[in-house]
C-alpha cells in the first residue's frame, strides 16, 4: 500500500474547526502550510475571526457551515468544500457533543444527536471524501475511554464507540484509495462547569502526571497527515490515561463524587 498523497500544498477540512480543540488544530495545520477550511455550526463570529487571523498570517483559510446533527446538512459538505478548496486532502472530524447522561436513564433526543453528529456525520463525511478524493485521509478524534471506560457521559461514549468501530471498518472498505485513522486524547481543556482548578488536578491523572495539551493532539494529526500513521490504527494521545483505571469521568472523581 503507497502512502496517500497528503502534505503542505493541500488543504484540511477541520469539522468544528472554530473554537477549542478544533482550532487548535486548524491554526497548527495553517502554520504548516496547509489551506485550512474551518467548519462551524452556530460560531459563525468565532469561525471569522480565525479565518482573519490565519489570512493575515499569511496562510490560505476560508470556513462553511453546517449543522451536523442534520444529515441533510452533512450530505454534500464534502463537495461544497471542494468547491472551496480543490486541493482537498485531511479530513479531521473533530466537531462532537459532550452531553451528561446517565446510564440508568437513557434519552432518546440526547441518544440521537449524540449519535447524529458523534458518529454518523463523520462515518458520512468520510465515505465522501472517499468518492471525491483520491489519496485523501480521514482523521476520527476519538477519546481515552474507549479503552479506559466508565457510565457517565453515556451517550456521548456510545456514539464515539461507533466512531471507532467505523475507523476500522472504513480503513477496511476505503483501502488503499483513502487512509482512516483515529487519534483518542485525554482530557485537553476544562469541560462542562470545571473550575480551573479542577482541571488542573484531574489533567494529571495520567502515567505522565501532566496535562496533555490540544498542541500535543494537534501534533499528532498532522503526523497522521503527513504520512506518519498507516490506516486503520488508533493512536492514543493522553499521558497514559487509558492505561489508568477510572471508574468515573475525572472531573467527577477530583469532585469525590462516587
Amino acid at each position: 500500500m503507497t502512502s496517500p498523497k497528503v502534505g503542505p500544498v493541500g488543504s484540511v477540512l477541520v469539522t468544528g474547526g472554530a473554537q477549542r480543540v478544533g482550532a487548535v488544530l486548524s491554526r497548527r495545520f495553517a502554520q504548516a502550510g496547509w489551506e485550512v477550511v474551518i467548519h462551524f455550526n452556530r460560531s459563525a463570529q468565532p469561525a471569522r475571526d480565525l479565518k482573519a487571523q490565519l489570512l493575515q498570517g499569511g496562510a490560505r483559510a476560508d470556513m462553511i457551515e453546517a449543522d451536523l446533527s442534520k444529515p441533510a446538512a452533512v450530505e454534500g459538505l464534502i463537495l461544497r468544500t471542494l468547491e472551496l478548496a480543490p486541493g482537498l486532502r485531511v479530513l479531521i472530524n473533530c466537531a462532537s457533543v459532550f452531553e451528561a447522561d446517565a446510564v440508568e436513564t437513557p434519552d432518546a433526543k440526547m441518544w440521537a444527536h449524540s449519535q447524529a453528529v458523534n458518529a454518523y456525520a463523520p462515518a458520512r463525511l468520510a465515505a465522501e471524501l472517499h468518492a471525491h478524493v483520491a489519496g485523501g485521509m480521514v482523521i476520527n478524534i476519538l477519546d481515552q475511554k474507549l479503552a479506559n471506560p466508565n457510565p457517565d457521559y453515556f451517550s456521548y461514549t456510545v456514539a464515539k464507540a461507533a466512531l471507532a468501530e467505523a475507523t476500522r471498518l472504513q480503513a477496511m472498505a476505503f483501502a488503499p484509495r483513502t487512509y482512516v485513522v483515529g487519534l483518542a486524547p485525554g482530557l485537553l481543556l476544562p469541560s462542562a462547569d470545571q473550575t480551573q482548578a479542577e482541571y488542573e488536578c484531574s489533567a494529571r491523572m495520567n502515567l505522565l502526571s501532566r496535562p496533555t495539551t490540544p498542541d500535543d493532539l494537534a501534533e499528532a494529526a498532522l503526523m497522521a497527515a503527513t504520512g506518519g500513521l498507516r490506516t486503520g490504527e488508533i493512536i492514543y494521545v493522553d499521558g497514559g490515561q487509558h492505561l489508568v483505571s477510572q471508574a468515573r469521568d475525572v472531573m467527577f472523581l477530583v469532585r469525590g463524587e462516587t
